[in-house]
């Protein structure tokens, strides 16, 4: 880049720049050294160059190929660099020497914003199978626990200084959704500590930060808002509640934020605009962790949607003949429990699922055995005009009640506690232990 960059100027020293050599430099090359100090934590550097009168709150001018990370969206200042770094010394620096903490880049982003996008999310396991590992995991730690003090440190000095955490732009959401959507819940504490409001919308889509930690299924946010008095109540666009958005986590074995809500108190059954309810949501994403513990809350599995469809419906329609290539028992599990507990699937010959549709034009032979008999159960069995019988429908009663009372499936054990005769008993768990695979077909329904 000319003079200032010739072999006279060794930056690899840090500090070594003079008074003489700043002077020498245009005006690009000082954007470059000042750059460049910020990468590499040259605190003395940055000073000199800020006390020579470099301006602190313009925005930066430097080939595109120094500055990959953030230059493209343009209207980068120096208070950004010093947050994607993880500056705390250099951010000092800089709003001791006059930067605006609130200034905004192109994209609507402050230095909160910054800060908070790039958090540092580290992974703890780590194999401990000899001293070798041991050492690593332990560098490991140290290293992730430098960064995160150091993000820390950035997010409490740019507080301090009075920046907005409740900022709220047309280009980008407030400080606290992106908290809440990269389980940064180290600094949410911090912020609210200066006034960050816990219910904020933001300014595009109207979702709170419950909202937007309940969607990322980061249930440790989720706690921390609701601590804080977040409304986890509130209905979304739609008509939608949180348990709605819970059950659409695309994830089986995360169940942590839906046990959370239920454990709040939300109903399983609320309706939203369509007319599903979360167990209608949690069937159409296949996951049977949540449809389970939706039952086990008192979930309705034969509630209508607007449509007219029941979630085993909406399971059937949505299934594909791929999901059953490879993990035929992720597929079929969640389907028995929605059998069981539907008396009135409401389903008619006339308007059947797509899925029956795809399987009779492909043949039926491409199918798994037990998928075929799940079909074949679900095609004679379910639909038809025959009404249920009445010994079914009791049994189907007292399971639901014992649901509610316990919060899990009824088991063996509850039902010997209660006062009836032995045959009404042997009735009400003769294929309880069948649940969570393939139960016996001698239903009526």
């Amino acid at each position: 880049m000319g003079g200032c960059f010739s072999k006279e100027i060794n930056f690899a020293r840090p500090g070594t720049l003079s008074k003489r050599k700043i002077k020498a430099c245009s005006e690009l090359q000082r954007w470059q050294l000042v750059h460049d100090a910020i990468l590499k934590n040259d605190l003395a550097t940055c000073e000199k160059l800020l006390k020579a009168g470099h301006p602190v709150n313009d925005p930066l001018m430097v080939p595109e190929a120094s500055w990959s990370t953030l230059v493209d969206c343009g209207g980068v200042r120096l208070i950004h660099a010093a947050a994607l770094h993880r500056r705390p010394q250099i951010l000092q620096l800089l709003l001791n020497f006059g930067a605006d903490p609130n200034i905004l880049d192109d994209l609507g982003r402050s230095a909160l914003h910054i800060s908070v996008m790039y958090w540092p999310n580290f992974r703890d396991e780590v194999i401990e199978s000899s001293s070798t590992v041991s050492r690593e995991k332990e560098s490991y730690r140290r290293y992730a626990d430098s960064i995160r003090n150091r993000s820390i440190e950035c997010v409490e000095l740019l507080c301090k200084h009075g920046i907005d955490v409740n900022i709220v732009s047309d280009l980008h959401p407030p400080p606290i959704h992106l908290i809440a959507s990269f389980d940064a819940v180290d600094i949410l504490h911090t912020i609210c500590e200066y006034g960050a409001d816990v219910d904020l919308r933001d300014k595009t889509l109207l979702y709170t930060p419950i909202f937007v930690a309940t969607k990322n299924g980061n249930v440790r946010v989720m706690k921390a808002l609701i601590d804080r008095g977040a409304d986890y109540t509130h209905e979304i666009p739609g008509n939608r509640t949180l348990l709605h958005v819970a059950a659409r986590i695309d994830n089986t074995s995360d169940t942590d934020c839906i046990k959370l809500l239920l454990r709040l108190g939300l109903d399983p059954n609320a309706q939203d605009a369509s007319g599903f309810t979360p167990f209608h949501v949690a069937a159409r994403q296949k996951n049977w962790s949540a449809l389970q513990l939706l039952l086990e809350y008192g979930a309705n599995p034969e509630i209508l949607s607007n449509a007219g469809t029941t979630a085993v419906f909406e399971y059937m329609d949505t299934l594909l003949l791929g999901d059953l290539r490879g993990r035929t028992d992720d597929v079929a599990i969640p389907f028995w429990p929605m059998v069981i507990e539907t008396i009135h699937p409401n389903i008619t010959p006339e308007k059947l699922p797509r899925f029956f549709t795809i399987t009779n034009s492909m043949g039926n032979d491409v199918l798994p055995i037990h998928v075929k008999d799940a079909l074949a159960y679900f095609e004679h069995a379910l639909v038809g005009n025959q009404p249920a019988d009445l010994k079914d429908i009791c049994r189907h009663v007292i399971r639901r009640v014992l649901t509610k009372c316990f919060h899990s499936y009824p088991c063996i054990k509850q039902v010997e506690q209660l006062p009836l005769p032995r045959i009404i008993k042997d009735y009400l768990i003769e294929d309880v232990i069948f649940i969570p695979y393939i139960i016996n077909t001698n239903y009526s329904y």
